[in-house]
């Protein structure tokens, strides 16, 4: 594939993330499903949001769908609007890159890997979205009541692993871009995160990690929203 980069679907490791079917593949296009065989570094957790995420249909017989993720629906494939822009590069498809071509030419720069990695002149740290510059280690935080950009931090007291449950979201704002929440409950952060606008009925997010990131884009117009956490056992 283009830059060495390889299809989600075919990790390693894909079945934790999806369910493939492979009745609805045609034969032409199997090679683009085949799971590989090996464990390799993949410079990076499974991405719902990368580049290398496949439309659901693609090479699918009479248009049938060919896998689906396997946590939630609102990750619905193809994510090609899931910015409301055209589709790109994620940050992570970028960090991903950077450890593939570049790891080696700023070893003074390697403590920003693991939430960015160093800009072409080797003279800071490019940082995932919500880390702080220079040594993308420390995530934004609301210290008060804001309008526009919200950030909390839910840590385990224990060191367990911090399970959420979104029990609803509703906003009036008809603009995809504002008024959504964005969860980073897995422990790669450079990953994108599980985005939400609009939960009637409770969302169950499983404990993945004893830190959960929630970032609340935008919030202008009226939004009601209740979330509850607790330690996993």
């Amino acid at each position: 594939m283009a830059l060495s980069m390889i299809p989600e679907i075919t990790r390693y490791d894909r079945d934790k993330y999806v369910k493939v079917n492979l009745k609805n593949v045609k034969s032409s296009f199997m090679k683009y499903y085949k799971k590989e065989s090996e464990r390799k570094n993949y410079f990076g957790s499974f991405d719902y949001g990368s580049v290398m995420i496949l439309d659901n249909r693609f090479g699918g017989k009479y248009n049938k769908t060919t896998y689906t993720f396997k946590f939630y629906s609102y990750y619905n494939p193809p994510v090609y609007s899931l910015y409301g822009l055209i589709r790109s590069f994620t940050f992570n498809d970028y960090r991903r890159l950077n450890y593939m071509y570049c790891k080696n030419d700023c070893p003074h720069l390697l403590g920003c890997n693991s939430h960015g990695y160093p800009n072409g002149d080797c003279s800071s740290c490019v940082c995932g979205p919500h880390f702080l510059y220079p040594s993308c280690q420390i995530l934004y935080l609301t210290r008060k009541n804001v309008t526009g950009n919200c950030y909390y931090r839910i840590k385990s007291s224990t060191g367990r692993k911090v399970a959420i449950t979104v029990n609803s979201m509703e906003s009036s704002s008809t603009y995809y871009l504002f008024n959504v929440l964005d969860i980073y409950y897995r422990s790669d952060r450079a990953v994108t995160p599980l985005r939400l606008r609009h939960i009637h009925s409770n969302l169950v997010i499983p404990p993945l990690y004893k830190e959960v990131y929630l970032v609340f884009h935008d919030m202008f117009s009226p939004t009601n929203f209740s979330i509850t956490y607790h330690n996993s056992k």
